[in-house]
């Protein structure tokens, strides 16, 4: 119906008419002959790529396959295994198939490789391109490889000698790209084949490599070839339609062995070169790392080296704990950006993106926990690092990499910027995950200190450059650059600790003060009221100011609108004489005064500011987007659970705290006094401060 057709010599597809008969005469110029019969010398010589045609050749030397008995029985078995199932009931009878075996096991083992190989697989049509009048025809892209198994059935023993199976490597294969054929004949073959594409390909290979069977890895080996003769056919009739003979494909294939040649060329001569770098580089790793100049990941171990290093004046030498603290510190971190990297990269600003960090300090303090405690490292100069900015070339890398890989003529190039816009655009909306940026700091320690409040160490560094690393998802490799400091190092001297001598003193209420005086401070100048219990000889006022956290979080997220300027002061005070003196509680119990306030929103940077003002710099600060807390004075315990609000802060009680929540609906300001003199001895009444 359709005849046969061949691939024309000449680089345009174009289907010729094959000679019908079975023994073709010499064809015409520019024609060959059809795939009917096998008529050259070299397709005679073809013999069957299955596993028995092709064990042999991938076998090592004849003694050691043979050196055992077991390996003829194998031998046996890759061809007739219920044989080696019979004989195996008689012991005379298998000692006589291992006698007359060997012979033949060795022959067969020294019979030599066939040149041509044939292998028979499916494969499909593509669409019909009416422009090229060809189908668009693949059947052996890049990278083929088909297995070759024993086939040995399930109940036969495990051959321990042969391989279970031969991997054949075509390569090559992919100069077949199309399937030339008019349109008219096009249509006829689909209507024939019914609507379904797949096609029956018998290829000719021939045989380009050997590689050989390790019984000790036990990997299949594998077979190179290249294509000679590929005829497609239809495979409900086995009927050829179509040949690509030994004459068109072996200028093809030799053209793609050359260029294939010198490609694998320059990929040895590049990674020869990258070889050549990696040693250079290693080589002058190790000297710097000689040198002490190398920088150092910074972890646990690496930064108490560091710690006892500046913390010892004692401290000799450069290795301390096996730690060479000559080296600078690297600190790796993941930063958080105002804007999308999607975004940046779409708008570049001078060929280049600029990012901003949402808050750089949080990357300026990480923890390491070490044997010997909690260490702080403080980066000091963070802020020189707050806007990262990608490289012209670094953003048309990524851009690039969105729009994935492709050569450089100037059709391919222009693909490849439309591919890229079309993975930014799907970048922005959300559809892929967008590149990675991680940072890594070279930093060197210029100070410490002690946390007295915490009993941790703090380490601080000054970070002298800021590598930068991006990666394009499903990307294998990155693209980094760096930026150095804009600031110099300053050495970091431990403020003194004067918190022991601080006097203190909260809503004008003094120590020895005549109780008159305190009533008329309280109840005239702050406006509270306050009641007398002659008999308990303790001085209260109304029980109105929140005791937990959780009472402040109702006061401030329950709905009701925060009256600002509502004040009131609860005090537990006892008199003698005169005087009125801070009440004794039993031992490890805390008492404390606390005035509390509220203010409007607007308010809070106000009243944080008049804090500093009115008791000085905090000795302890603590400050988030919810709450600031600041405390002043001698430090008391660090046992929170008598204190009326914040039980769950993990921090020291003082002498002083003033601890100010905000929220959108208003300010809670709450002052702490408590009596320093009471924890953790015995209550005197005659010696406790006053609030």
């Amino acid at each position: 119906m359709f005849g046969s057709y061949t691939a024309a010599i000449q680089n345009e597809w174009r289907p010729v008419k094959a000679v019908p008969s079975a023994h073709p005469a010499p064809p015409a110029s520019g024609e060959q002959p059809g795939p009917s019969e096998p008529v050259t010398a070299q397709e005679a010589k073809a013999v069957k790529a299955d596993y028995i045609n092709l064990v042999a050749g991938v076998m090592p030397a004849t003694q050691d396959v043979l050196a055992d008995e077991q390996a003829v029985i194998d031998y046996v078995k890759i061809k007739d295994c219920k044989a080696v199932q019979r004989a195996e009931k008689d012991e005379f009878a298998l000692a006589k198939m291992k006698h007359d075996a060997r012979a033949e096991a060795e022959a067969f083992l020294q019979s030599a490789k066939p040149e041509v190989v044939e292998l028979t697989f499916p494969a499909r049509l593509g669409e019909y391109d009416f422009d090229t009048s060809a189908f668009s025809f693949v059947p052996m892209p890049s990278g083929t490889t088909k297995k070759v198994g024993a086939e040995w059935s399930a109940w036969c023993p495990k051959n321990t000698t042969f391989p279970e199976s031969i991997e054949v490597v075509i390569k090559g294969g992919e100069v077949i790209q199309h399937l030339a054929m008019p349109p008219d004949r096009a249509e006829a073959l689909l209507k024939s084949m019914r609507g379904d594409r797949r096609v029956t390909v018998r290829a000719t290979l021939r045989v380009e490599q050997w590689g050989q069977y390790s019984r000790n890895e036990r990997t299949p080996p594998t077979i190179t070839v290249v294509p000679d003769a590929v005829a497609v056919s239809i495979p409900k009739t086995g009927k050829p339609f179509f040949e690509y003979p030994s004459s068109w494909l072996e200028p093809r294939v030799a053209a793609w062995q050359k260029k294939n040649e010198e490609m694998e060329r320059e990929q040895r001569l590049r990674q020869k070169a990258a070889r050549l770098r990696q040693e250079r580089e290693k080589l002058a790793q190790a000297e710097r790392i000689q040198a002490g100049t190398e920088p150092i990941l910074a972890t646990p171990e690496v930064v108490l080296a560091h710690f006892k290093k500046l913390s010892a004046p004692e401290a000799s030498g450069t290795t301390i704990n096996g730690v060479d603290v000559r080296r600078p510190l690297v600190f790796r971190a993941t930063p958080q950006f105002e804007e999308g990297i999607a975004s940046a990269l779409a708008s570049p600003m001078g060929e280049v993106a600029v990012l901003n960090q949402i808050e750089p300090e949080a990357t300026a303090a990480l923890v390491f926990n070490s044997d010997e405690g909690r260490i702080k490292v403080v980066v000091q100069n963070i802020k020189d690092f707050s806007t990262v900015v990608i490289p012209a070339e670094v953003v048309s890398g990524v851009k690039e990499g969105l729009g994935g890989s492709g050569t450089s003529s100037a059709p391919e190039m222009a693909a490849r910027r439309t591919a890229s816009e079309r993975g930014l655009g799907r970048l922005l909306s959300g559809y892929y995950p967008g590149p990675e940026i991680r940072l890594e700091y070279v930093a060197e320690p210029v100070g410490y200190a002690e946390d007295p409040w915490k009993g941790g160490k703090l380490l601080y560094v000054h970070a002298v450059k800021c590598v930068s690393h991006i990666k394009v998802a499903d990307q294998s490799t990155e693209q980094t650059w760096e930026a150095k400091a804009s600031s110099k190092p300053q050495p970091f001297v431990q403020k003194r600790d004067e918190r022991t001598a601080r006097t203190l003193s909260i809503i004008g209420v003094n120590g020895g003060m005549e109780s008159d005086k305190v009533k008329s401070i309280v109840t005239d100048r702050l406006k509270l009221p306050l009641a007398f219990d002659e008999h308990i000889k303790i001085l209260a006022s109304p029980d109105t100011t929140p005791t937990t956290e959780k009472d402040i979080l109702t006061l401030l997220y329950g709905g009701e609108t925060v009256v600002p300027g509502q004040r009131d002061f609860r005090g537990y005070f006892v008199q003698t004489g005169k005087s009125l003196m801070g009440f004794g509680s039993p031992v490890y119990s805390l008492r404390q005064a606390v005035l509390k306030q509220t203010a409007a929103p607007q308010e809070k940077e106000a009243i944080l500011d008049g804090l500093i003002a009115r008791f000085g710099e905090p000795d302890l600060l603590l400050s988030d987007k919810r709450v600031s807390i600041f405390n002043w004075g001698r430090r008391i315990s660090d046992d929170r659970s008598e204190m009326p609000i914040g039980k769950d802060f993990r921090r020291p009680v003082s002498a002083l705290e003033a601890q100010v929540y905000s929220s959108e609906h208003g300010v809670l300001t709450v002052l702490i006094l408590t009596d320093e003199e009471l924890y953790p001895v015995k209550a005197d009444v005659t010696t406790q401060t006053v609030f």
